[in-house]
């Protein structure tokens, strides 16, 4: 795959703290310095891009957390321009094809693993993604060309 196309991967380290014109959303800040700022986390995920979808419009990704903030997926996304479908709050598109079934942010915890608090001992979760979000997947799946804006 090309730089932005299925296998492109990458990292994303940010500041991660309330949004300064929108307290109920997060925000990205730059990393610097944020060991002095109380009001903000540090925040590094990772993602790969599985597929291409609707002619380019859209892409199924694979995000893996290395620490675990509030809307991280979602902040993240926005930050490296390409919200997440369905994401309103972060501005994530609603009028591609396949989201009239979907009415939140395409994003699914196939997998969840952390360390027990107490025991340490490692724990595992999976899930499959529910139907509308495979709906979803379908339509776009099925949909070629980008949406008109």
């Amino acid at each position: 795959g090309g730089e932005d196309g299925v296998g492109a991967e990458g990292r994303v380290v940010t500041a991660i703290g309330r949004d300064r014109r929108e307290r109920t959303r997060m925000a990205a800040f730059p990393i610097q310095g944020v060991e002095h700022k109380p009001h903000l986390k540090r925040a590094s995920s990772r993602y790969s891009i599985q597929e291409v979808l609707a002619g380019g419009a859209a892409s199924l990704v694979s995000w893996r957390l290395e620490t675990g903030r509030t809307h991280q997926i979602r902040v993240h996304a926005k930050f490296l321009n390409a919200p997440l479908l369905g994401d309103v709050t972060y501005g994530g598109r609603t009028e591609l094809a396949g989201l009239g079934t979907m009415q939140r942010p395409a994003l699914h915890a196939a997998t969840l693993g952390f360390d027990h608090p107490k025991t340490g001992k490692r724990l595992k979760f999976e899930r499959d993604a529910p139907e509308d979000f495979l709906a979803a997947l379908r339509d776009l799946r099925r949909h070629r060309q980008p949406t008109s804006t």
